[in-house]
């Protein structure tokens, strides 16, 4: 029996997860973590005054939620009698994901490194429309970094670079000289740009590697042995902390507010504030 035509809803989002893998392996299970099922509805989860890993980890909040549903709600319902395929209603998706006082710390016998968050902000919403791209408008904020206790970072976001759609995002990038010059640098390719020949927006299978942010800078006295490049920042002693990383195609786009690639002493990597949405119609 052939497929009739069906629209699948799909959104996910997580406060907070981390895998230490050494000296000792601990794994912190994902907190507030929640996701859609392919007929849409809605999902939150929250967790209050976390620790983990006698408190090398730890977090005042972390909230998330999902909720999917069809954008024309009351002619949604005049396709529930038997008549769902004829359904020509967008579908909708709504991504919320909060985390509030987080703190890593990174203790050795020689140095103890900490970063802490005062909050990470992330609100993707979506909508999908039969044959087209999906359309994502997308907000964020992120407060309050600090290293050791005493350097502050301004972490500055531009999620409105990355277009409403990806088609759009590709043809601004290529075609657009004004915007590439302007947030070109928010777009990254799998391998270093050839020169010359025409400037190609970067894929690869399907999807392009892009971030929310647009410059980090400190905010007083910079902490000596730390490197910022780009999205990210190397803290010696401590790994490398990457800020608004984005993943997405035609149809899906995640982001993940932050990820630490914890170096040394503990050694394993860690999430927060992460969610995606992706809504897709078959055939």
């Amino acid at each position: 029996m052939p497929e009739p035509n069906r629209k699948y809803f799909g959104a996910h989002a997580c406060g907070l997860s981390a895998r230490i893998r050494r000296p000792l392996e601990v794994n912190v299970p994902v907190q507030a973590s929640v996701a859609l099922p392919i007929t849409g509805g809605t999902a939150e989860g929250e967790v209050k005054n976390g620790s983990f890993h006698g408190g090398m980890i730890r977090f005042d909040r972390v909230y998330s939620m999902v909720e999917g549903d069809f954008g024309d709600r009351e002619t949604a319902a005049q396709f529930t009698f038997g008549n769902w395929n004829a359904n020509p209603s967008p579908i909708a998706a709504k991504i919320v994901c909060q985390v509030e006082g987080l703190t890593y710390v990174n203790r050795g016998p020689l140095s103890v490194r900490t970063l802490s968050i005062g909050s990470l902000n992330l609100e993707i919403n979506s909508i999908a429309r039969s044959n087209l791209p999906t359309s994502f408008t997308v907000a964020t904020s992120i407060t309050g970094v600090v290293l050791d206790g005493v350097a502050k970072l301004a972490v500055t976001l531009a999620p409105e670079a990355l277009k409403a759609t990806s088609d759009q995002l590709a043809q601004a990038y290529e075609q657009d000289e004004q915007f590439y010059q302007r947030y070109g640098h928010m777009v990254i390719p799998p391998v270093p740009l050839a020169a010359g020949g025409p400037r190609m927006f970067p894929k690869a299978y399907g999807m392009t590697a892009a971030t929310v942010v647009d410059k980090i800078e400190w905010a007083g006295a910079p902490l000596p042995g730390v490197a910022i490049h780009g999205n990210s920042v190397v803290f010696p002693d401590f790994g490398v902390i990457h800020f608004g990383e984005v993943m997405l195609s035609r149809f899906t786009r995640r982001i993940s507010m932050l990820r630490v690639e914890l170096g040394s002493p503990d050694g394993g990597d860690s999430t927060a504030g992460e969610g995606s949405g992706g809504q897709h119609e078959y055939p």
